[in-house]
C-alpha cells in the first residue's frame, strides 16, 4: 500500500478502493488503521463524496517508503554477487523481462 501510494507521484494520494486490488474492505480497513497509527498514511474524506476515503503518504511515510527501497536496492545488487559474470547478465536479462509485462 505504501508503494502503491509513493509511485503515484505527488500529491501521493489514491482512494481506498484504488490500494485494495483483490484485499477484502474489513482487511484493508485493518490495515489502514495500523499504518494511520503508525503515522505513514492519513486518510481524508472527499469534500464531494464523503463515502470516497483518500489516503495520503505522510512524510513519515515518504521517509519509511524511500528507506526500504534503499535496502531493497541494495539486497539486489548483492545476491548476485556470487554468481559468475554470464550468469549475472542472463539474470538481469530474465529480471528485465518479468518487469516488463
Amino acid at each position: 500500500m505504501l508503494v502503491a501510494l509513493h509511485e503515484s507521484g505527488d500529491p501521493y494520494r489514491r482512494t481506498t478502493g484504488e490500494v485494495a486490488g483483490s484485499v477484502r474492505a474489513g482487511v484493508l480497513t485493518q490495515h489502514v488503521d495500523r499504518l494511520e497509527g503508525a503515522g505513514p498514511v492519513r486518510r481524508e474524506r472527499d469534500a464531494r463524496d464523503r463515502l470516497i476515503v483518500h489516503l495520503h503518504l505522510t512524510a513519515t511515510g515518504m521517509e519509511l517508503t524511500d528507506r526500504v527501497a534503499a535496502v531493497r536496492s541494495a539486497v539486489e545488487r548483492e545476491l548476485p554477487a556470487d554468481l559468475p559474470p554470464t550468469d549475472q547478465r542472463r539474470l538481469a536479462e530474465l529480471l528485465g523481462v518479468l518487469g516488463g509485462r
